[in-house]
């Protein structure tokens, strides 16, 4: 409004310094019935001038486009006679010095045609005109002849630099969309190795953790039987100091055995000694025995010489004989008794002397095992001692082997995360062309288009090719429109015509097809629907106002919200801004949480809810970060969704989801006052509902947050 204002103010200052004031006007007026009916010939002469210059022939063209510049010419200079110095006369002069800076006519050729036509103009008045009159009409003639070409030439500065600033930014534009394709196209390259990376992280973190699994059990089933081991080497250390102690008293028994197996054999050696000793007696006994039975048997012989005298003595000899007899039959005895002593000792001995070699054995193996008794003692120690060693290292690795599977298992979950960011990354370095393509042609400095548009939304039916069509436009131009919602690719340069309400028929020709909708050129419009064009248009942009004054009006109150939440320590600044969103588990189409969402959902509603009521015509008003993030939507879309009903989802769960298709992602990035477009709105299952939107920016301590969005139907 302010520039506006501006033009209208400078406007009035032209007036004024060129004196067109109402005596100048008047006299103006007065022109236009003296010359009105020369102006077909001089228009004819005025373009015969310009033909001749070969130049000019091929920047205006023939034939019929040279018959519309004479019309259009002619009702320049009529309008311009009848004093009327308004909005539409200014607009009208401005876009003619736009059209010839367009097609590249350049000023001098510009002010030598003005020439050839006030020439034929001040001929003409000078021959209708009385003398005294003639000055005063002349000047005012050439006052609004020099405003016409100021106004010209004017517009041949500004557009002159205006579009060698917009070629250049055009230029920069596609330099950028093509810097951004080839880096886009590396970054895909990469993040593609980093999704290969993460994929083998991933594979190698599984294979990992099924190792890591069977290490931790066999390290716990070793550890096991390492405990057990370290049990039964303790039982084993008892038992040998068992078995030690034992065999330390067999030793000292064997020693015991082996010295009374020595006193033992000593005093067999004695009773041997003794045997022999008895034997000798006996012998002599034997002997004596055996002398006796001699005596007795001489002392018979000799009682027998004796007679009666010897019968005494032959008694004696008789009990001599019988007690040899006896002694001789008792030694035989005690012979045969010192022989069976003998040989007993005789066996005694020799089996003294087995038992001692057999002890001797005995003690010696005895002394073996004693000296392999505190070997394997020794040696069960030091096992005792590796065993628990074992055992504590044991149970330090199998600690480890789990600390290494818990390590696999985050291995794991961060591989996963990592192929999961990767593949956000590659979606996002993806759409990142897409994002910028977007912001760059919907910029003022990336409009490619020649004529204005406005965001008017008209109802429209036709025929393009083979096909009848109908619906609602999007932009309208003078020379074209965007038929919203009717993107067919096979229509793209196809002819036929379209019938816009209140503009008429007119003849066209698809010329692309983009999400926006079917974009279609006129092929010719006629003065009167220029006219029915300009009028739509500026019926747009009056009914617009309304609108964008709701929009503002609910962006100041959010703003102000935040403002205070933020002052209040409710939510940080950081938070706020924050643009990662957490994935909502079973959410289709997906929903996110973000740091904010919980603020808006506080504060937002006392504002978007509040001005559904205001127009019946308003479908939606919510608010969108700069991504295009909106957590809180109107209630009557941030329904719960529905599980497997995809569908019902799109329409109805609109709260908690990222638009950001081309609309969302304008509004979402624009920083201007307002901004106004038409687009299709997706509602699922290919129902689309055509909607004109207005955005007005969110701004909190000089940086953008993002955009309330409020959209009506057309």
């Amino acid at each position: 409004m302010a520039n506006g204002d501006d033009a209208v103010s400078k406007n009035r200052d032209r007036l004024r310094f060129l004196r067109l004031d109402d005596k100048a006007v008047s006299a103006i007026k007065g022109v236009r019935p003296l010359v009105e009916g020369s102006l077909p010939a001089i228009a004819e002469g005025f373009y015969a001038h310009l033909m001749a210059w070969p130049h000019l022939q091929a920047l205006l063209g023939g034939g019929a486009k040279v018959g519309q510049l004479k019309q259009a010419q002619q009702a320049h200079w009529a309008a311009l006679f009848s004093g009327r110095f308004d909005d539409d006369y200014f607009t009208r002069a401005v876009a003619i010095g736009a059209t010839h800076e367009r097609i590249g006519l350049d000023v001098n050729w510009y002010l030598g045609g003005y020439c050839f036509v006030l020439e034929k103009l001040i001929a003409e008045l000078h021959g209708k005109c009385d003398n005294a009159r003639f000055p005063e009409v002349a000047g005012a003639v050439l006052r609004a002849a020099f405003l016409d070409m100021d106004l010209a030439i004017s517009t041949y500065i500004e557009h002159g630099e205006a579009g060698k600033m917009k070629r250049e930014m055009l230029a920069l534009s596609d330099t950028v969309d093509r810097e951004v394709a080839l880096t886009v196209g590396d970054i895909e390259k990469q993040v593609q190795r980093l999704i290969e990376g993460a994929r083998e992280l991933t594979g190698v973190a599984t294979e990992l953790k099924s190792m890591a699994e069977a290490v931790a059990g066999a390290v716990s089933v070793t550890s096991d039987n390492v405990q057990s081991v370290a049990g039964a080497t303790e039982a084993l250390e008892e038992t040998s100091r068992q078995i030690s102690a034992k065999v330390h008293g067999t030793s000292r028994l064997t020693d015991a055995a082996q010295q009374k197996m020595e006193t033992a054999a000593a005093t067999v050696d004695g009773l041997k000694e003794a045997t022999g000793r008895i034997r000798d007696v006996v012998r002599l006994i034997q002997s004596i025995a055996g002398q006796t039975r001699m005596l007795a048997l001489n002392a018979t012989i000799e009682a027998a010489r004796a007679g009666e005298m010897g019968k005494g003595f032959a008694v004696v000899a008789d009990e001599v004989k019988r007690l040899a007899k006896l002694t001789e039959d008792g030694i035989r005895g005690v012979n045969a008794q010192a022989q069976a002593i003998g040989q007993a000792t005789d066996e005694t001995v020799a089996m003294v002397e087995e038992v001692t070699l057999s002890i001797q054995d005995i003690n010696t193996i005895a002394q073996e095992v004693n000296h392999a008794s505190e070997m394997q003692l020794s040696a069960t120690a030091d096992i005792k001692g590796n065993a628990g060693q074992a055992a504590s290292h044991t149970g330090t690795v199998h600690g480890h082997a789990q600390s290494v599977l818990s390590q696999a298992e985050r291995t794991g979950i961060t591989a996963q995360r990592v192929n999961e960011l990767s593949m956000v990354v590659n979606r996002d370095v993806s759409d990142l062309q897409r994002r910028l393509g977007i912001i760059l042609r919907s910029s003022a400095a990336g409009d490619r288009r020649a004529v204005p548009r406005v965001a008017v939304g008209l109802a429209f039916s036709g025929r393009i090719g083979a096909r009848d069509i109908k619906g609602h436009t999007g932009d309208l131009a003078s020379k074209g429109v965007v038929l919203a919602g009717l993107n067919d690719p096979s229509l793209v340069g196809q002819s036929g015509s379209l019938e816009l309400d209140g503009i008429g028929s007119l003849p066209c020709e698809a010329v692309g097809a983009s999400v926006l909708g079917l974009h279609v050129r006129f092929r010719e419009v006629p003065p009167a629907a220029l006219s029915a064009i300009a009028g739509a248009q500026d019926k747009a942009r009056a009914e617009e106002r309304l609108y964008i004054d709701l929009v503002q009006g609910v962006a100041r109150g959010v703003i102000g919200a935040f403002e205070q939440a933020l002052k209040a320590g409710e939510i940080t600044e950081t938070d706020l801004f924050d643009t990662h969103y957490e994935p909502i588990p079973d959410t289709d189409p997906q929903q996110f949480m973000a740091r904010h969402t919980g603020l808006t959902d506080r504060v937002v509603h006392q504002f978007t809810e509040s001005v559904l009521d205001k127009d019946p015509r308003i479908v939606i008003c919510c608010v969108a970060d700069r991504n295009g993030y909106i957590a809180t939507h109107n209630k009557k879309y941030s329904q719960p969704q529905r599980p497997g009903e995809k569908m019902w989802n799109m329409g109805n769960s609109r709260n908690r989801r990222i638009f950001d298709d081309r609309a969302g992602l304008v509004a979402a990035r624009n920083v201007q006052p307002y901004f106004v477009q038409t687009y299709p709105r997706d509602m699922g299952g290919g129902n689309f509902v055509v909607l004109k939107e207005f955005d007005s920016p969110i701004t909190l301590k000089d940086k953008h947050w993002g955009a309330v969005r409020l959209a009506i139907k057309p």
